[in-house]
């Protein structure tokens, strides 16, 4: 990756542009808030995390959605990023630093909500570093829980648009025609990380190192960490959210 600092001990890439934008950023927010949202592949992650954001005051950053985004745009990146994706293995830590910092510079809300990151133990530290520099303060940790047969079922049937990202599932929330996006048109197609044997491999990789980031929030902020069952209705956890991240 080009213009990229590789010094892990400072959280930010140190290109001028960036620097001077985060600064900015940090002089015009004093009092924001984050989100942090867990859960296994098929949990319903994106839903939850859109009804979030709805609220005025809240922007999310999902890590995936801003990898698969830079992949499209990104031919280098593209060529680094693939591999991993397809087959269901974490992206290297590096890689999401990037992109999240990028898009935490063009964040205009007031609060943040974090999907997809931390991922593994040793993020836990570069979350946290994360918080420290923009100023944000932890005030909600989301775990969705679900189980793998659950999780492949679901996803299995689960579409997405090749041109707006719009995601549907065949089972219950079906498009008007399978191979349409009702918003823009484009053609839906399945993840190649939606594949059963995938899904599968994604579900033991977030147990196997995933599993002690929920441990350890659970452990070290219990006032702060709820569990939420994805077969529950999510209004109810983004509602949640919602409060914890806006209230006094």
């Amino acid at each position: 990756m080009k213009n990229r600092n590789q010094n892990h001990n400072n959280w930010m890439i140190h290109d001028d542009n960036t620097r001077h934008k985060t600064q900015d950023m940090k002089n015009r927010k004093h009092s924001r808030n984050a989100a942090l949202l867990l859960g296994p592949p098929g949990s319903g992650k994106t839903t939850l995390a859109n009804a979030v954001a709805a609220h005025e005051d809240i922007s999310k950053i999902e890590a995936g959605a801003l990898l698969k985004e830079r992949i499209r745009t990104d031919e280098e990146m593209a060529s680094h990023l693939k591999p991993y994706l397809e087959k269901g293995e974490m992206v290297p830590t590096q890689c999401v630093e990037s992109v999240l910092a990028d898009r935490l510079c063009e964040i205009t809300r007031a609060h943040v909500l974090f999907d997809g990151f931390p991922r593994t133990e040793e993020q836990i530290r570069r979350f946290f570093a994360l918080l420290r520099y923009q100023t944000l303060h932890l005030r909600s940790v989301a775990i969705l829980s679900l189980d793998v047969d659950e999780a492949i079922e679901r996803l299995v049937t689960r579409r997405v648009c090749s041109e707006c990202g719009a995601v549907f599932n065949l089972a219950n929330n079906p498009p008007e025609r399978s191979d349409t996006c009702d918003q823009c048109g484009g053609e839906l197609v399945r993840r190649e990380d939606d594949k059963p044997e995938v899904v599968r491999k994604r579900f033991d990789v977030y147990e196997r190192q995933t599993g002690p980031v929920v441990a350890s929030f659970t452990r070290e902020y219990p006032q702060l960490t709820f569990e939420h069952p994805s077969t529950a209705l999510i209004s109810q956890a983004a509602e949640r959210i919602q409060r914890e991240l806006t209230g006094p």
